[in-house]
């Protein structure tokens, strides 16, 4: 219950003043609809014309009939065929608006989370967004956003048919107090039956969110595995795991699809069984007018599509709330104890001639037992050249991303002339990671990401430091010749160099190289590296490498080995 409420404070909160005409053009449309069939009432009196047979509604409209000069049946019973149509002909309107503003607000809901979960990672902390599964993340932007707006939908059609009902069991009421109360008690009767199914839904939809998230993640492994599964001759089992994922999950949807019709068949057999029950009472106990029994079946009769479509909604909403739970939780930004928020990240002041100051900084993990850095202090001067060399796992990446401001530490200082209290900023500081970030777009297109405004002189500038001037040119379409996805159009150290290009056109103060360089020959690595240590005096570099190359070009080497940080 208390997801269903949190689920229904959002959409209400997102809705606004839309939802109150929404409701008001629900509830317009079902008295509409259910008062309308209160006309044929007096239609069938004056067609039966037997006064002991005539209802008092039908002796009420009578009266105002005669009040306005229409005495012969034939009269009375055309103004109420022509009162009826009029009915719903309005009604018919009202729920095409209603329809139109339901299906807008269900749409725009969705879009709305949409926008929400991408905004959010797109702003939320690095130290956060490192511990979401990209997978997951994928798999809620689409498959689960994709369930809420489908439950949305069935939920709204389910509150309109909850309406209908209440309006259809006042006109009831106004036919027969006591017939109705024998409805109403099976109605419930019903529900209570049919409450297992709408709770099972819940579980199920529990299982569609598991089962869904376990599919994105096999693709994901498949695809960054294709190549080594050709090679290896894996891709039968790759298969094999994904094709039982998605029986299972078939299952699953089958499971429930065919509960919703199994409640919908009982529930039509329930109704059959009930009318035959109300025509017995009506006839034999209660002695009721034939036409008021007539109209009371009516309106019974047409109970079974609102109440089927009340049924699905529960269902429906029960099976999506998982899907909402599971985005709720993306955006929940993850509970932090003191210590993780004892160390400080702030501005250098008017210390000009450091860049970045690490004073005893220590940094842990959530869950790990030792420390990833321990004691580190630093001092990394303007325009210096720096070399971080430690083995894999010895707390390279976490300095760099302390460094970057990813990360707050969790003991020590980190004073940065950078950016602001929360890190460095984009225009001052190029971070080229081992893995080059390239999109499906033309070399112009990828160089220029940052910086849109950037003149073609200065790309071949970026170029020729990389030593990827004469490649370029040596491209068909030069510039414009267009990478592919993930540049497969271009060798692995291609894509590092242009990438190496693109962080050179920021024209950072701090220029972070991260293994960026890896995929290259040493020879060629080298004279890149002196090349943008030389020609780029004032920009302060750090090269991380587990290399054993010795650089002449280099003021500082870095040892960092076991979160210790030693100088040499």
């Amino acid at each position: 219950m208390g997801t269903a409420f949190n689920f229904t404070k959002d959409f209400l909160n997102f809705a606004k003043q839309r939802a109150f005409w929404a409701l008001l053009l629900i509830f317009f449309a079902a008295v509409l609809e259910s008062f309308g069939l209160l006309m044929i009432l007096p239609i069938l009196d004056a067609f039966a014309g037997a006064e002991g047979e005539t209802s008092r509604l039908g002796k009420f409209v009578k009266t105002i009939f005669e009040y306005l000069s229409l005495t012969t049946p034939k009269s009375q019973i055309l103004a109420g065929l022509g009162a009826f149509i009029g009915l719903w002909i309005l009604r018919a309107g009202v729920s095409n608006l209603r329809n139109v503003i339901l299906t807008t607000l269900s749409i725009e809901f969705v879009d709305d989370w949409r926008i929400r979960v991408f905004s959010y990672l797109a702003h939320s902390p690095w130290s956060h967004l490192s511990t979401l599964r990209h997978a997951n993340i994928e798999h809620s932007l689409n498959t689960d956003i994709s369930r809420i707006g489908s439950g949305t939908s069935q939920v709204l059609r389910g509150l309109s048919s909850a309406v209908l009902l209440l309006t259809q069991i006042t006109v009831a009421m106004i036919l027969s107090w006591k017939l109705t109360l024998i409805v109403v008690a099976a109605l419930s009767f019903a529900i209570f039956l049919l409450k297992p199914l709408i709770e099972n839904a819940g579980q199920l939809g529990q299982l569609f969110t598991f089962k869904g998230r376990t599919i994105h993640e096999q693709l994901a492994e498949f695809l960054s595995g294709l190549k080594l599964a050709k090679v290896y001759r894996a891709e039968g089992q790759y298969v094999d795991i994904f094709s039982e994922t998605v029986a299972d999950l078939r299952k699953e949807r089958i499971q429930f699809a065919v509960q919703q019709a199994q409640a919908s068949l009982f529930f039509q057999i329930f109704v059959g069984l009930l009318v035959c029950g109300i025509i017995y009472i009506g006839l034999f106990q209660l002695t009721l007018p034939i036409t008021v029994l007539t109209v009371f079946l009516l309106i019974l009769i047409r109970l079974n599509g609102p109440f089927s479509t009340l049924q699905q909604g529960l269902q429906a909403l029960n099976n999506m709330l998982p899907a909402f739970v599971a985005l709720v939780d993306i955006i929940t930004p993850p509970t932090t104890n003191i210590m993780h928020k004892a160390g400080t990240i702030k501005p250098s002041g008017n210390d000009h001639d450091n860049v970045i100051t690490l004073d005893n900084v220590s940094f842990r993990y959530p869950g790990d037992m030792s420390d990833r850095l321990s004691g580190v202090s630093l001092n990394i001067k303007t325009g210096e050249k720096i070399l971080l060399k430690g083995q894999s796992g010895g707390g390279k990446t976490t300095l760099i991303d302390i460094i970057l401001g990813l990360h707050a530490p969790q003991i020590g200082t980190v004073l940065t002339a950078l950016g602001n209290d929360t890190g460095a900023s984009p225009k001052n500081v190029a971070y080229v990671p081992q893995d080059p970030f390239i999109f499906d777009g033309t070399i112009r297109e990828n160089l220029v990401w940052m910086n849109a405004d950037v003149p073609d002189a200065h790309i071949w500038s970026a170029l020729q430091d990389v030593k990827a001037d004469s490649y370029v040119k040596a491209l068909e379409d030069g510039l414009d010749y267009r990478i592919g996805e993930r540049g497969i159009a271009v060798s692995g150290g291609e894509r590092q160099r242009l990438c190496l290009a693109r962080a050179l056109l920021t024209q950072p103060k701090l220029l972070i190289l991260d293994e960026a360089t890896n995929a290259l020959d040493v020879e060629l690595e080298t004279q890149i590296l002196e090349s943008l240590c030389k020609n780029n005096p004032d920009m302060t570099i750090l090269i991380i490498s587990h290399r054993p190359t010795q650089y002449d070009f280099i003021d500082r080497i870095c040892d960092l080995k076991n979160g210790r940080l030693q100088e040499r």
